[in-house]
């Protein structure tokens, strides 16, 4: 554990010093998942007696509650760790189930339990032929930004998430600087200037991804405004 915790600590040093803009997404994304989460508790505490039965019948309070939060923590936690290949993989879970459960939300009977909701999206897809990536695309375009989600979900999964691609990335990494990246030998691990590249993509990945997610909550009338919450 002590050495897991120095590693930790001279990572988020490294983090400060060299990588701010990506730690302030990072740190941006869990405040973010928290807004929503008051937002969420308010709505139950309004709802009263009802509120059970209107959580568990909608999705995005679902994926606000259980998938948006823990994962956004989890981010954080790996990128202390060095594990950027969770960081990425975690943030395209995020995106992938953000679209699901954004058309679940619009498209299912809303009288249903959230997690039939979510399946009914699954199994349409299966019947269909209907890809995550064309979900993607369809989702888009139903919150208004065309292409966008569908974009970065393929540019995270061919990087990060698909055998292919990940190893493409190791061996671009062992070419330019002679040996692997550190995730690829041993995890937790230190930082190294080669590194920022990855870190950086991280961070403008994350941007993107807040500002779908920003998107897609508003278009379901769930706002993250901080003043109402406070209030």
């Amino acid at each position: 554990m002590d050495s897991i915790i120095n590693d930790m600590k001279v990572n988020e040093e490294f983090m400060r010093d060299k990588a701010k803009s990506t730690f302030n997404e990072v740190l941006e994304l869990i405040n973010d998942g928290i807004d929503y989460l008051v937002y969420t508790a308010k709505k139950w505490k309004e709802l009263g007696e009802k509120s059970v039965d209107e959580f568990v019948k909608r999705p995005i309070y679902f994926y606000i509650n259980n998938i948006l939060l823990p994962l956004s923590y989890a981010i954080y936690a790996d990128l202390l760790i060095a594990n950027l290949p969770a960081c990425f993989m975690e943030l395209r879970l995020m995106l992938d189930s953000l679209a699901k459960c954004y058309m679940a939300e619009k498209y299912t009977d809303e009288k249903s339990f959230f997690e039939v909701r979510i399946m009914v999206i699954e199994d349409f897809m299966k019947k269909r032929g209907i890809s995550t990536s064309k979900l993607m695309k369809d989702f888009g375009q139903d919150i208004g930004l065309k292409n966008k989600p569908q974009k970065l979900w393929c540019k995270i999964s061919e990087n990060w998430a698909h055998t292919r691609g990940f190893v493409k990335t190791i061996i671009d990494y062992l070419i330019k600087e002679g040996m692997p990246p550190p995730y690829a030998l041993i995890i937790p691990c230190s930082y190294s200037e080669s590194d920022l590249t990855s870190i950086k993509q991280l961070g403008n990945n994350i941007s993107e991804f807040k500002k779908i997610l920003k998107i897609s909550l508003s278009k379901l009338t769930i706002q993250k405004d901080k003043k109402e919450m406070k209030a």
